[in-house]
């Protein structure tokens, strides 16, 4: 999944099935990437499972809050939703 922020095109943001979201800068040169998120320790990344997909808050980054789809480590194959609270508030 690869998806911008509301009201902001200068980042992207991708999920990684291991359980990572990654966020890096909108242009052409960019070359790296910072975590965004980490649920790895969580995440049950085998066959079909993994981060599987994320939204951001309408609001965001007012209301830091990101709400991500994924299976569970030692679960059955289901899928979670769980919501996450971006501790810079968004930047």
């Amino acid at each position: 999944v690869l998806r911008q922020a509301p009201g902001d095109s200068a980042r992207w943001f991708v999920a990684e099935k291991s359980g990572f979201i990654r966020v890096f800068a909108n242009n052409a040169s960019s070359s790296s990437t910072e975590t965004f998120l980490d649920i790895s320790g969580i995440v049950n990344a085998s066959g079909e499972g993994g981060l599987l997909g994320f939204a951001f808050h309408p609001d965001f980054p007012l209301t830091p809050e990101v709400y991500v789809s994924y299976t569970r480590s030692g679960a059955p194959l289901v899928s979670y939703v769980s919501r996450f609270y971006s501790a810079d508030d968004g930047q």
